[in-house]
């Protein structure tokens, strides 16, 4: 079984796999290439004109550029529409399933709650919260956590926000380094740009993308 930042790395790979082959089936790469090559002819043509005070000859460069800027922009409608909707689809699933947990607490503070497969009980007491880690009924030898502590259950950081009647538990990802801005934790969706960014990247030259 893969702990949580290990779960979110392989989506996040599965992501960006998918979304490059999107590319790669619905636009020729070739094509893009050569409008790539036409915008940088027009810009430089564009600047020579403005260097020489050619105004009118200026405009004309630029807006060639423009129409192949918009001819590139077409060619990458349909695979950016189709990898939305797959990416709101899994982002959906990946929130629900990594973001956090709301535990419900009865009128002894007791709730109860099930992340991967951990079963845990967690007790609400002056203005904080005791999770039972050991799994023995007893919260005398556990830590207890106020609003915004950090708690460490089986391997997983957890941001903790307790309540009278509820605790919101917010799954953190522990970094080996802390990172500025930021520290040592990150929600679930820094750690999946973080992966995702540099997969992407490498997909992309691997499939030959543009």
């Amino acid at each position: 079984m893969f702990l949580p930042h290990q779960d979110i790395f392989i989506w996040a790979m599965v992501l960006s796999l998918i979304i490059t082959v999107m590319y790669r089936i619905f636009t020729k790469p070739g094509e893009i290439r050569k409008i790539k090559e036409e915008m940088k002819f027009y810009r430089e043509k564009a600047n020579e004109a403005q260097k020489r005070k050619d105004t009118k000859k200026s405009q004309e460069y630029l807006s060639e550029m423009m129409k192949a800027s918009q001819k590139q922009f077409k060619m990458n409608m349909k695979p950016m529409f189709v990898s939305m909707i797959v990416v709101i689809f899994l982002l959906g699933f990946v929130h629900q399933t990594y973001s956090g947990v709301v535990v419900e607490t009865n009128e002894n503070g007791i709730g109860y709650f099930s992340f991967m497969d951990f079963n845990h009980t967690l007790k609400y007491e002056s203005e904080s919260v005791a999770i039972d880690t050991n799994g023995n009924g007893d919260f005398s030898d556990e830590e207890s956590y106020s609003s915004g502590e950090v708690a460490n259950i089986g391997n997983i950081d957890w941001h903790v926000f307790p309540e009278e009647d509820k605790t919101s538990m917010y799954l953190l990802i522990r970094m080996p380094f802390p990172l500025p801005f930021f520290g040592y934790h990150l929600n679930w969706l820094m750690w999946y740009i973080i992966c995702t960014l540099p997969a992407t990247w490498i997909f992309r030259k691997l499939l030959g993308v543009e």
